[in-house]
């Protein structure tokens, strides 16, 4: 959060930072510093910009600079942590987030913050206490709520988690991320129909949210509604037309309706975009054995071992069998299918 001044010139600044034009933002801070070089809430605020932009170093001499002029500033204080954090520069980080919280214990910016630090030390407990008290100070504030819903999915208590990323979005109904990590939990814990419902109230708010789309034709695949979700694949592909997952998936539409040529001509297009994309190469396979192309077929269906929750691909110090000339040869067989 930027802090507020009675400063008009500096005020409006700080309204442009907060609209998130910092382009104009770094043009008037720089434009101040000229008449005013050794001011340290705007060599601070400056430092914020470089800290958006991803360069923390920048942003460190910035906020050592501002320090070393008001010792008592902590929203310097705060923000160097955040930078140091940036770096990996955990113990640093630590040390100027306690600071800052020693100059305001009610900176529930930087014990959220601090939260984050006790993670990459190994202090879950404390980070949860950090999340819930930055939360108590300040029980609207979005990002605490994102960072404990991580940390339960780290705790695998995914209910937990799945109530504060709805809290978040209540928030901030537009942010991707926490969309992205909701819909992701829903599916995962099977809560297709509740998902549904949530994503078809977000998509009025967010009607062009790829995630959202996405998701949704999923859980709808998975009800077996695979019509709906062939058509929210369309509206996912109108605003994204080499969306690989989205071509994948209403791929997978067709085949379970039946349409085996539709299919494959999607996975085809998917191949020719990305030939790594290992779905689509194990679900021409599939197709090409049900067809009875047993040469091709097998040659496709070897990428299942590249798919994520499929078979794990066997690793052992012996050769793969090519001669098929099997007198005089111990075979081990892999039972791979259960």
């Amino acid at each position: 959060m930027l802090p507020d001044t009675k400063d008009s010139d500096l005020l409006i600044a700080i309204q442009w930072h907060r609209s998130n034009n910092i382009l104009l933002a770094e043009k008037l801070y720089r434009a101040f510093l000229i008449k005013n070089p050794n001011h340290p809430l705007v060599l601070s605020l400056l430092g914020t910009i470089y800290i958006q932009k991803k360069s923390p170093k920048e942003a460190i001499a910035l906020f050592k600079q501002s320090i070393k002029l008001d010792r008592n500033d902590s929203f310097s204080f705060c923000n160097l942590g955040i930078a140091e954090y940036d770096l990996k520069r955990f113990e640093s980080s630590f040390s100027n987030l306690n600071n800052a919280i020693l100059l305001k214990p009610d900176y529930f910016e930087a014990i959220n913050a601090l939260g984050k630090v006790y993670i990459k030390l190994g202090f879950k407990e404390k980070a949860f206490e950090s999340f819930s008290l930055s939360l108590q100070i300040n029980p609207a504030f979005f990002d605490a709520y994102l960072n404990r819903a991580n940390l339960y999915i780290s705790l695998e208590k995914f209910y937990e988690a799945l109530d504060d990323y709805k809290k978040a979005i209540n928030i901030n109904s537009s942010e991707p991320y926490a969309i992205q990590k909701y819909g992701d939990l829903l599916i995962k814990l099977h809560l297709y129909d509740q998902a549904i419902t949530e994503f078809e109230n977000l998509l009025i708010v967010n009607p062009n949210n790829k995630s959202l789309l996405l998701n949704l034709g999923i859980c709808y695949q998975k009800k077996g509604k695979f019509l709906k979700a062939s058509g929210i694949y369309d509206r996912l592909l109108e605003l994204d037309r080499n969306n690989l997952e989205g071509m994948n998936n209403k791929a997978i539409s067709y085949q379970y309706l039946g349409e085996y040529d539709q299919a494959l001509n999607l996975y085809k297009k998917i191949i020719e975009i990305d030939k790594r994309f290992s779905y689509a190469l194990l679900n021409t396979g599939v197709i090409l054995l049900n067809k009875e192309d047993f040469l091709e077929g097998w040659k496709f269906y070897e990428n299942r071992t590249k798919c994520e929750g499929m078979v794990s691909h066997l690793k052992s110090s012996k050769p793969l069998l090519t001669d098929f000339n099997i007198s005089n040869k111990v075979i081990f067989i892999w039972t791979e299918q259960g």
